[in-house]
């Protein structure tokens, strides 16, 4: 033993440690502080400013950093209506395509397919709905059809190894884009995002239940198929979407084919028959609307609608219901009064010959099929009457404020009497709107002779007793208001007028989509609670307790259970 001092010992054993701890307390402090950077001197602060005065350097007030976000310009408002150039437009507010369109489908259907390395087994049951979306375009109308989905299933997935029961919680969206350029209906192929979401409810193997293990294998089996989940999401997307692809765009596909064979075959073609068939076709669609622009001939007709039109309802009886306000119309028609007389020219109306007995009896077929008149009482002309056209200008038509003026020019011939020199026919009708009907009434009829220069005289005996004879058989026309959709498309729909306007060279009538008391649609089923499939192995019970291996292991009860 070394003696240092009376009070401090150390022994030999202790003597190497020892060292060594006051080596490290005293060089190891000493290299890292051999490691620090060396301190730099600083620059001094910068000098106090006085209040007020600006700070150097400093940004400007009101100037953006180089590299700022600045936000995009706003696009300008387009006025869609400034592109019209025809006699005919169309306007379809994207609320009525919703109300018309848009669908609500509730599906169930086994599951039994065959993959690599397993057999699947279950239930699956799929929500969609379809709605809407208006599209800007100047390109042509365009709107898009967006579906929402959500399918929830129960599987279970037999291997030689086990079997695994998964719910699945899929949710996608799908848009299949449709253009229309103003003849025909132009698709794309949709646009499909899935979101898969596959949960192991249980698992197990042919083991079953081993002495002492209990269900150890069952364990090993489930914790095994919660760690390939990923796996199962991207095959479980892969299998929806190949299924919906291909769904969609047939089921889509196969109905606007039809609606557009429907326009051809309905509409074009007859149009084409009758040499009535516009020469130029625009269509075009804002945020919110869908528009359309016919021209039958080579001039071209400005819109202009600067000022607001009478409303018709107005103009003949003070106490008819008013018309709804005209800014929710989901339907707008608007027609240039030159529209009369290019349809006159382009189906050669001068010249023509017809009878005012023959005339009256279409104008009643007309009455009867589609107003509330009764023509039965009405008596045809005493004389048989025949009218001609004239060669030119036979019809005329003008959209004043208030009233529609429509003028004929032609000649009489009554029986074997001579014909007489051309005359000239001003009809004055108003339109006005009550609860259920259009009213047409033909408030003035005046009949003129023209001289040789064109101009019309005073009338006579014979234009009175023409004038009279024509006044009397114009009876008002109770046009139906509610014109009720095919039923077989669209159950329990119909357009009703709302606004009637003329003036400044056009014609205007609103439609609002209204219900007619037929039920919209049948009450959809409901969902029934998703139930697993039946499985051919008996549960049998193990009263074991199961070591925690992980959150979520498989807990005594009844075999294939939900997981708490």
């Amino acid at each position: 033993m070394i003696v240092c001092s009376p009070k401090f010992t150390i022994t030999r054993r202790l003597a190497v440690p020892s060292l060594l701890i006051v080596v490290f307390t005293l060089v190891v402090p000493l290299r890292l502080w051999a490691q620090l950077p060396i301190p730099r001197p600083q620059r001094p602060y910068p000098p106090v400013i006085p209040p007020g005065r600006p700070i150097p350097g400093a940004p400007v007030a009101g100037a953006q950093p180089p590299n700022a976000f600045v936000p995009p310009a706003v696009e300008p408002p387009v006025d869609y209506r400034a592109a019209y150039q025809g006699e005919v437009h169309l306007e379809f507010s994207e609320q009525a395509l919703k109300t018309l369109l848009a669908r609500q489908d509730v599906n169930s259907s086994p599951i039994q397919e065959v993959i690599p390395g397993a057999v699947l087994d279950g239930l699956q049951t799929t929500q969609t709905r379809v709605d809407i979306d208006c599209q800007p375009s100047q390109e042509g109308a365009k709107f898009l059809f967006i579906v929402n989905g959500h399918v929830e299933s129960t599987v279970t997935a037999r291997t030689p190894q086990a079997e695994v029961l998964q719910q699945g919680n899929t949710v996608f969206t799908a848009t299949k884009p449709v253009l229309l350029d103003g003849e025909k209906i132009l698709t794309q192929k949709a646009v499909i995002q899935v979101l898969p979401n596959q949960r192991v409810m249980n698992a197990r193997t042919p083991q079953g239940r081993m002495p002492i293990f209990g269900r150890l294998a069952d364990r090993i089996a489930y914790n095994a198929a919660v760690a390939r989940t990923p796996q199962s999401n991207m095959i479980a997307g892969r299998r929806l979407l190949e299924k919906l692809q291909p769904q969609l765009d047939s089921e889509f596909d196969s109905q606007l084919s039809q609606a557009d064979r429907n326009l051809q075959e309905n509409l074009w073609a007859r149009l084409e028959e009758w040499n009535v068939a516009p020469q130029q076709k625009a269509a075009f669609s804002s945020a919110d609307r869908l528009f359309w622009d016919y021209r039958l001939t080579e001039k071209v007709i400005p819109f202009a609608a600067a000022e607001a039109l009478p409303d018709l309802s107005q103009s003949v009886d003070p106490n008819i219901v008013p018309a709804p306000p005209t800014s929710g119309t989901d339907l707008e028609v608007h027609l240039h009064e030159s529209l009369f007389a290019t349809i006159a020219a382009k189906r050669s109306l001068g010249g023509r010959v017809v009878s005012l007995n023959n005339l009256k009896a279409i104008v009643d077929r007309f009455l009867s099929s589609y107003t509330d008149e009764d023509v039965a009482d009405q008596q045809e002309f005493p004389v048989p009457i025949d009218f001609r056209f004239a060669d030119t200008a036979p019809l005329v038509a003008l959209f004043e404020e208030d009233h529609l003026s429509v003028q004929l020019r032609g000649t009489f011939q009554a029986g074997n009497l001579p014909g007489t020199e051309i005359q000239q026919i001003h009809l004055k009708i108003t339109a006005s709107l009550d609860d259920e009907h259009i009213v047409l009434r033909t408030t003035a009829v005046d009949v003129f002779e023209e001289d040789k220069e064109g101009n019309p005289q005073s009338p006579g005996l014979t234009q009175s007793a023409i004038a009279s004879q024509l006044k009397a058989q114009l009876q008002p026309m109770h046009l139906p208001r509610t014109i009720p959709l095919p039923q077989e498309r669209f159950p329990g729909k119909a357009f009703r007028a709302a606004e009637v306007n003329s003036g400044n060279g056009w014609l205007i009538a609103g439609f609002v989509l209204a219900d007619s008391g037929i039920p919209l649609q049948s009450p959809v089923t409901p969902v029934q609670p998703l139930t697993p499939p039946s499985n051919t192995l008996s549960p049998i019970p193990d009263n074991s307790v199961p070591p925690k291996t992980f959150e979520g292991t498989p807990e005594n009860g009844p075999l294939f259970a939900p997981m708490p």
